[in-house]
């Protein structure tokens, strides 16, 4: 996923605590490590939240049929972890097995980031009917490397068309979720592409 860089005066860049209806500094301890910096169209409206403790923050932005979720959250960060240690144990495991069975078992790890990723498609899979989920693909971002799918469904039965992603950065997992109506697909996909590769660390991270 590449995009032109260049900006134009139909594009701003926001944060997630200035302009989005939360104060800066937030009251929230430690929220302002779980800000994060993005690009939206202008007259997009949106609204910011912090969860209890400041461990997770998100934005929901809407304009027609349009829908974008960004999200922040040391917890995802933590799975990821323990996913990893996860893996190194096995792999251990495997360099210790003869020959086709190690080989077996080593195939069997996915990196942490994968991990996540293919959790976040089971639960839009609740939200969405039918849903079916794109080829996951590897996305080079500001936050680090991750990957992102384009998915199709229906959305209280009218068709949808989106990308989700998920990357690992520093100590969190950021997610971004963007979807529009079918027919609006073609018109929406390289703005929601820009956004996407806009998110970047927040003023603490």
């Amino acid at each position: 996923m590449t995009l032109d860089a260049t900006e134009t005066q139909s594009w701003v860049y926001y944060d997630l605590f200035i302009g989005d209806g939360l104060q800066w500094p937030c009251s929230c301890t430690g929220a302002e490590t779980n800000g994060f910096t993005y690009l939206r169209p202008k007259g997009w409206r949106g609204a910011g939240q912090v969860e209890v403790g400041g461990n997770a923050g998100t934005i929901e932005l809407t304009s027609g049929t349009a829908y974008l979720k960004i999200g922040a959250d040391l917890a995802g960060s933590l799975m990821a972890d323990m996913m990893t240690a996860s893996n190194n144990q096995l792999g251990g495991v495997a360099d210790a097995l003869p020959g086709q069975l190690g080989a077996t078992v080593r195939a069997s790890t996915k990196p942490a980031v994968e991990k996540l990723h293919d959790s976040q498609a089971a639960s839009l899979g609740k939200k969405l009917d039918p849903f079916n989920d794109g080829k996951m693909q590897l996305l080079q971002s500001k936050l680090g490397e991750g990957r992102f799918s384009e998915y199709m469904g229906k959305d209280n039965g009218l068709a949808v068309h989106g990308y989700r992603v998920t990357i690992l950065g520093g100590d969190k997992r950021y997610t971004v979720r963007a979807q529009c109506a079918e027919t609006d697909w073609k018109t929406l996909m390289p703005v929601y592409q820009k956004i996407i590769q806009s998110v970047g660390p927040g003023p603490q991270n």
